[in-house]
């Protein structure tokens, strides 16, 4: 029995550690561990968005951008709700230029979780620009 939930609780720690990788800027790390994560269970839609997000961060080519934002739109199908990936692809839109896009994002996300400050301050910064 124990060897079942093996596989699901060493992607959680990958993804555990893929997150503090990232809040450490490095990013291969990062990388590399959320693939393990999501190589372990492909399931986990949080896995899948934070491997989306990381391969973005880490390329400048608008191709891999938009791989990254069909990515999380596939995660969002599934779970529309999911405040990471709504944060992560509207900061994508906002990095293709399309602000309004961006802003559907985090209006959705703040109608979800109102104190929401990286949101709210995202909000801020795009419609200054507007």
């Amino acid at each position: 029995m124990a060897s079942e939930a093996e596989p699901a609780l060493e992607a959680m720690a990958n993804f555990r550690m893929a997150e503090s990788a990232l809040q450490r800027n490095d990013t291969a790390s990062a990388e590399r561990l959320a693939k393990k994560a999501v190589d372990g269970d492909p399931s986990q839609v949080e896995y899948v968005t934070l491997l989306a997000w990381i391969r973005a961060l880490r390329s400048s080519d608008p191709k891999a951008i938009d791989a990254s934002i069909a990515t999380i739109t596939d995660v969002l199908e599934r779970e529309p709700d999911l405040v990471r990936a709504l944060l992560y692809r509207a900061k994508l839109y906002k990095r293709r230029h399309n602000a309004a896009a961006a802003l559907a994002d985090l209006d959705l996300l703040l109608s979800i979780d109102p104190e929401h400050k990286e949101a709210q301050n995202e909000v801020r910064a795009l419609r200054v620009k507007r």
